[in-house]
């Protein structure tokens, strides 16, 4: 590992202001750290949320946030992955919260087949120079918010971090234990897929013991199974005891929603304003 530290860690961004933006932003603002966030349209638009949402954090464009923010969270539905602007986080630790829900972003021929992670297809995609590391992901927006612990809880819950920039991993497993979880490196960004819907993994709340031996039964340390998420039976996503699928972001139809739960205003580049319920439907 190299010699970043999370102390290093002051500004964190976000891009996007749907539920996953939002819960990720709230626990970095409840940590200490600064957050700037950024959505569709001018800051002054994006403003109009965070004043009800997240009212300390900074609104700034899109282009604008990469120079304020020490890491950046991509939080916007897959099918934006091409469209933003990623030529100005050359050089900058950018993290992938992305999932492929085909009823969200539509069938996407390139991750619809890939015998690849999601987060390789995206890497491959944006400039070489981009520090590509996946993470919270595979954990609800509530949780991400409810079941933040101190270090050393006994309940504290466990995230994958995956990445072949290992200093970049170091940084943003440090990031993920200020935000109130238990980082645990699982490898190179290829280790992600064990964190996209349709694994075990997938919305499982674990500990950091119990997390390492789930890692172990994933076809990613041995054959991987080259269908997409969205293939994948509903009888192989029988959750385990302790998973809570019900409020992921934009779930699946095999996945079952939120119950009473509001709408977000989640705002994607090049697109306006619209409000977006649990169920990934956005108006």
């Amino acid at each position: 590992m190299s010699g970043e530290r999370a102390a290093d860690v002051r500004s964190i961004g976000i891009i996007g202001a749907g539920k996953a933006g939002v819960a990720i932003a709230r626990r970095a603002l409840a940590a200490g750290h600064r957050v700037h966030i950024a959505a569709s349209g001018p800051p002054r638009r994006t403003g109009l949320v965070t004043r009800v949402l997240l009212p300390t954090a900074v609104p700034v464009s899109a282009e604008e946030l990469p120079a304020v923010s020490d890491v950046v969270f991509v939080c916007v539905p897959l099918r934006h992955w091409r469209t933003l602007p990623t030529e100005k986080w050359r050089g900058r630790i950018v993290v992938d919260v992305m999932n492929y829900w085909p009823p969200v972003d539509g069938i996407l021929p390139e991750f619809e087949t890939a015998a690849r992670s999601s987060s390789e297809i995206v890497r491959d995609g944006w400039p070489s120079s981009v520090r590509l590391v996946k993470t919270f992901n595979h954990i609800g927006y509530h949780d991400t918010e409810e079941r933040a612990r101190p270090a050393g809880a006994p309940d504290r819950v466990a995230l994958g971090v995956a990445g072949d920039d290992r200093a970049a991993v170091a940084t943003v497993a440090a990031v993920v234990d200020d935000l109130g979880f238990d980082p645990v490196d699982i490898g190179p960004l290829s280790a992600g897929a064990a964190l996209q819907p349709g694994r075990e993994l997938f919305g499982a709340l674990l500990g950091r013991t119990e997390f390492r031996a789930a890692i172990g039964r994933t076809p990613e340390h041995h054959d991987r199974d080259p269908r997409p998420a969205a293939h994948v039976s509903a009888a192989e996503r029988l959750p385990s005891q302790e998973r809570d699928t019900s409020n992921m972001t934009s779930p699946p139809g095999g996945i079952r929603p939120a119950q009473a739960s509001p709408a977000f205003v989640m705002l994607a580049p090049n697109e306006g304003m619209g409000v977006c319920g649990v169920d990934g439907e956005c108006s």
